[in-house]
């Protein structure tokens, strides 16, 4: 079970980094393993989301498409993941670090309050792509948050099946 925490400050915001593996690691991976025995990806970008403020659910939503689309790796690390950056856990492959704040609330402009009807859309666009166990907290109790932040920490969310990043 979440507890949802108040956290009432956000951090600087730190460009959301992609990389790619090299071709040459899984070539080395599929010569060095059967392959009979290793199930090989079809994907091989990673997305790093480190230290992110969030941003506009659009825009995330969009990029979360194309991420599932491609099967390409999510790793939420750092110290926080606020806001549109949480929509990142819908990625199939998506993973956490324990100690990495998630700061949940509800959608707004840039900060001021949006029309009942844009509430409810936004609502619903950010809680489908969420996992099914955040989805209710989110929709009963972190979408009302209109300042600062509900905090839940990587490792609640690992509890609920979240994958924990390798390090």
């Amino acid at each position: 079970m979440i507890v949802w925490e108040v956290d009432m400050k956000a951090g600087n915001s730190r460009i959301l980094l992609s990389k790619m593996l090299q071709a040459g690691a899984l070539a080395i991976a599929l010569i060095a393993f059967p392959l009979a025995s290793v199930p090989v990806r079809a994907s091989l970008h990673v997305l790093v989301a480190r230290n992110d403020i969030g941003g506009r659910i659009d825009r995330c939503a969009e990029q979360l498409d194309h991420l599932r689309a491609r099967g390409d790796l999510v790793e939420i690390r750092g110290h926080y993941c606020l806001s549109a950056c949480i929509m990142y856990l819908g990625a199939e492959s998506a993973c956490t670090e324990p100690d990495t704040v998630f700061g949940f609330h509800g959608p707004s402009f840039w900060g001021l309050p949006v029309n009942d009807a844009s509430f409810e859309y936004w609502s619903r666009v950010v809680a489908s792509s969420y996992p099914d166990g955040l989805r209710p907290g989110y929709m009963q109790v972190a979408r009302h948050r209109e300042n600062g932040h509900y905090r839940v920490f990587g490792r609640e969310l690992i509890g609920l099946g979240i994958q924990q990043c390798s390090d």
